[in-house]
């Protein structure tokens, strides 16, 4: 059961309990047994963390997407369903683990997997919750996770300047999954409008179909680079690396997911402030109408040839 759906059961709990206390008015026999299980719902509901969010997101659409607020295509559905729950799958990840790779199964896929749970009418839309939540913190990374993909697809239907903010920080394979997810919004004619919690992000057919240009004409190359020079540091908590190669060109970004941390304790053990050879992973994106946006990924750390 979903850690915000229990807290809110107890809290009912408590508002019945509440209202038969009333209702026995001191009854000797009665109030003893109530009193005490208002306490002990009382106290589960202080072991609660009190930014408990629902990991919940619903959207609407219009367009050739529904009829009216009678229905939904169901291969509108099925199209859109997938890029969303893999942006909030990469999103987690990005958030617990700090490594998101470009392909295969995404770490710790399970906890942000997300359930249909209703068709809001409205305009007409879907509802996606997580329901299977191991962990507290589980809820509060897919929460943080729902939150971020909102604002990518604002962001990146909002305006060129930000779409290229977001490009500087968001995982290749959320990107991949928000081109998919906004093609089919846009081939629709359809407008977005999401719901989190009790905020409210509304985007026009114009903007989405302005968006999906941008994230589409997006051009992503990558290679990789070999380059002599010395470590200046690895942030194994922050999955950071910093590298300044010998012509004093300064690298910095991501360290693979390839790379466990027994590798990574050796690295920092042999080549910290050392003189090493690295593989770098360089991925330029070439945004329309913008200057190329660069990030680089930590593939390898070896001794420089002598």
């Amino acid at each position: 059961m979903s850690k915000y759906i229990e807290k809110q059961n107890i809290m009912s709990q408590i508002v019945e309990l509440e209202r038969l206390i009333d209702l026995v008015n001191g009854h000797p026999l009665m109030i003893v047994g109530l009193e005490e299980k208002l306490i002990d719902l009382r106290k589960r509901l202080e072991a609660f963390d009190v930014n408990v969010l629902e990991p919940k997101i619903a959207m609407l659409f219009s367009g050739n997407a529904v009829l009216g607020s009678q229905g939904i295509k169901s291969l509108f559905v099925s199209n859109i369903i997938k890029p969303i729950q893999e942006m909030i799958k990469a999103q987690t990840a990005e958030i617990k683990f700090k490594k998101v790779g470009k392909r295969g199964k995404t770490k710790g896929s399970r906890e942000s997997n997300m359930f249909l749970t209703a068709l809001p009418v409205g305009s007409f839309g879907i509802e996606l919750v997580q329901l299977d939540t191991p962990e507290l913190f589980s809820e509060l990374d897919v929460s943080s996770a729902i939150e971020q993909v909102s604002e990518i697809i604002k962001g990146a239907t909002d305006s060129d300047e930000s779409f290229a903010n977001i490009v500087e920080q968001t995982p290749t394979r959320t990107l991949n999954n928000l081109k998919i997810f906004l093609r089919e919004v846009a081939n629709e004619n359809s407008i977005i409008k999401i719901h989190i919690n009790a905020d409210e992000i509304y985007i026009d057919e114009d903007h989405v179909k302005l968006g999906y240009l941008r994230v589409k004409e997006a051009d992503e190359s990558e290679v990789l680079l070999t380059l002599n020079g010395i470590l200046r540091g690895l942030l194994l908590e922050a999955n950071k690396f910093e590298f300044l190669d010998v012509d004093g060109h300064k690298y910095s970004g991501k360290i693979s997911e390839e790379l466990d941390t027994d590798d990574l304790a050796n690295f920092g053990k042999d080549y910290l402030n050392e003189s090493c050879r690295v593989t770098i992973s360089e991925i330029t994106i070439k945004l329309k109408g913008s200057t190329a946006k660069h990030s680089y990924t930590l593939v390898g750390i070896d001794q420089v040839d002598q």
